[in-house]
């Protein structure tokens, strides 16, 4: 398959993007972690997993039901905007209460 020269710049202003996101980051003086970088790699293996699971699986249930995609993603966008927002209760709740939920 061809790529077309409009993909070729779009994914070149998203590499010059993140590079100029990064590069204040870079230049600052960073401790060094003290992690485990075994850990880490089977984190972000078992996320890229998970992740690839989770679409298949919601193709799968897409292509199962009559439902249409929008109904579907106004169903998964409410549910997990309440998960949020209990969770954001549970973690800060009190500061939340004392300033508002838009609090810096």
């Amino acid at each position: 398959k061809r790529i077309s020269p409009l993909k070729w710049l779009s994914l070149m202003v998203l590499l010059a993007g993140v590079v100029l996101v990064q590069l204040p980051q870079m230049a600052a003086p960073t401790a060094l972690a003290s992690g485990n970088p075994i850990v880490g790699l089977a984190a972000v293996i078992t996320a890229c997993f998970m992740s690839g699971f989770a679409g298949i699986y919601f193709e799968k249930v897409l292509k199962g039901t009559t439902t249409s995609i929008w109904i579907r993603n106004v169903q998964m966008g409410v549910i997990g905007a309440v998960l949020a927002v209990a969770t954001a209760y549970a973690k800060d709740g009190t500061a939340i209460a004392a300033a508002g939920f838009f609090q810096g």
